[in-house]
């Protein structure tokens, strides 16, 4: 079967947030839509302070979002700005979960190009704060039946006018569920 063409276009870099999870620090990004301007600051600082928010919900409150930047498609940092204050993950560790900073929660999606086009691929990495054991045993978690709920976050990632796209800048979709994961690898370096 012959591979599809590629869209003719690109994403111009994508919106990132920084932030620690007790003290590891971390970014979640989400790529720009094409033809977005990289210079129209005012609108992208409003889009990355509703980014924070949405990731806040999905921290625990051993989190700070501490700023934002924007970043070209190969990761090199083109702007960056603190927030006004640090802004705090908004929960705390409750019923059977247990705080984690090596824990992630991912959501992906696919591009929705012309018909006849590839589809690109995109996610959307979050370190949580914390562990639910009895959950997160090989899930796929849907969003509103997980104790951490990642729909205020697809939400804005799906009806964002300036993020929320694939590889090619093209909006995307995204699945209505998220995937938990032990990363071993901050285990490994930070002796969690």
């Amino acid at each position: 079967m012959p591979l599809l063409p590629q869209p003719d276009t690109t994403s111009p870099g994508a919106l990132q947030i920084l932030y620690t999870v007790g003290e590891i620090d971390h970014v979640t990004s989400a790529n720009f839509l094409s033809g977005v301007d990289l210079g129209s600051l005012s609108a992208i600082r409003a889009e990355a302070v509703e980014f924070a928010n949405r990731l806040s919900e999905l921290l625990t409150n051993i989190s700070f979002i501490t700023s934002w930047r924007i970043v070209d498609p190969d990761g090199v940092s083109l702007y960056e700005e603190s927030f006004g204050s640090v802004i705090p993950g908004a929960r705390g560790v409750g019923g059977t979960e247990v705080a984690a900073q090596s824990m992630s929660g991912t959501l992906t999606g696919k591009g929705t190009p012309d018909v006849g086009l590839a589809q690109g691929q995109t996610r959307t990495v979050v370190f949580l704060g914390s562990f639910e054991p009895e959950e997160w045993i090989d899930a796929k978690l849907d969003l509103s039946q997980s104790n951490i709920n990642f729909s205020g976050l697809r939400s804005f990632l799906i009806d964002s006018e300036l993020v929320g796209a694939d590889h090619y800048g093209v909006k995307a979709t995204y699945r209505n569920y998220w995937t938990p994961q032990l990363n071993s690898h901050y285990q490994k370096k930070h002796g969690l």
